[in-house]
C-alpha cells in the first residue's frame, strides 16, 4: 500500500520477508558498501540533496489503526515534531539520572515520543524482556529494581499495573511519571485507588490522534477527589 521506492535491510532480514516486489538494497552487500565507500563522510547539507530541508518536510510516516476499520498512512511533519518534543521538555522535564521505560512497539507512533524525548533531553531508556513486558506484576517489579522514572503506555496496561500495585501494596515504586497514550482513558478503580496517594506519581492523559504527533494532553490533579467523571 505503501509502495516504498526501495528498502534497505540486510540479507538476514530480507529472507524472513513476505512476498513483496519492492527494489531491495542489503546494506551488507560488497556491492553496496562500496557504492557508500565512495562517498564522504562528512555530514550531508542541502546542497547534497534535490532541495533544502523545510520544517514542513515529513518527519516520519507511520500507520494509524484507522477510525474507519482501515489503517492508514499520516505523514508527520517535523515541525510538529519539534513541537512535541519541545513542549514534552517543559511539561514532564528531567534530564540525566531520569530512567524512562522503552515499552512501546516502534511501529506505534507513542514510540516517537517516548524514546525521541527521552534521549533528547539526556535520560536513559530501559528495555525490559519480552517476558517481563507481559507481565504486571513482574514488570512493576522490573521497575523497581531498575529504578525507572517514566512510563508511557495504553489505558488497559495502566490499569494492569495499578492492579498489581495494590497486590503489592507499596503502590506503583520508583515512578514518577505515567502518561496513558494510544487509547482512550477510563478513569477510577484501580487507577484512582493507586493514584489518590499522594506518594503516587502524576498522571498524564496523553489520547490523541497521530495527525497531533500523539498528544493531546491533559494532567490528572493530584487529589483523585478532583478527578472529572471522564477524563478530558
Amino acid at each position: 500500500d505503501a509502495a516504498p521506492v526501495v528498502l534497505l535491510t540486510t540479507t538476514d532480514t530480507a529472507v524472513g520477508l513476505p512476498p513483496h516486489e519492492t527494489t531491495i538494497m542489503l546494506l551488507d552487500d560488497p556491492n553496496t558498501q562500496a557504492l557508500l565507500d565512495a562517498y564522504s563522510d562528512a555530514p550531508i547539507t542541502d546542497t547534497d540533496r534535490t532541495s533544502p530541508l523545510l520544517p514542513a518536510h515529513p518527519a516520519y510516516i507511520i500507520y494509524t489503526s484507522g477510525s474507519t476499520g482501515q489503517p492508514k498512512g499520516v505523514a508527520m511533519p517535523a515541525e510538529g515534531l519539534t513541537n512535541l518534543l519541545e513542549w514534552h521538555r517543559s511539561s514532564i522535564p528531567g534530564g540525566p539520572g531520569t530512567r524512562t521505560l522503552q515499552f512501546t512497539s516502534i511501529s506505534f507512533d507513542v514510540s516517537v515520543q517516548e524514546t525521541m524525548s527521552a534521549l533528547l533531553s539526556g535520560k536513559s531508556l530501559v528495555i525490559p524482556p519480552d517476558v517481563i513486558r507481559a507481565d504486571p506484576d513482574e514488570l512493576l517489579r522490573w521497575c523497581d529494581e531498575f529504578s525507572v522514572h517514566e512510563l508511557y503506555a495504553p489505558n488497559v496496561v495502566v490499569h494492569l499495573l495499578c492492579d498489581a500495585a495494590l497486590r503489592r501494596r507499596n503502590r506503583l515504586g520508583t515512578l514518577r511519571t505515567v502518561a496513558q497514550a494510544g487509547e482512550a482513558l477510563t478513569l477510577g478503580s484501580p487507577a484512582g485507588d493507586v493514584f489518590r496517594e499522594r506518594r503516587a506519581p502524576l498522571l498524564h492523559n496523553h489520547y490523541g490522534p497521530s495527525e497531533t504527533h500523539v498528544v493531546t494532553a491533559y494532567t490528572l490533579p493530584d487529589d483523585a477527589e478532583l478527578w472529572p467523571r471522564v477524563a478530558p
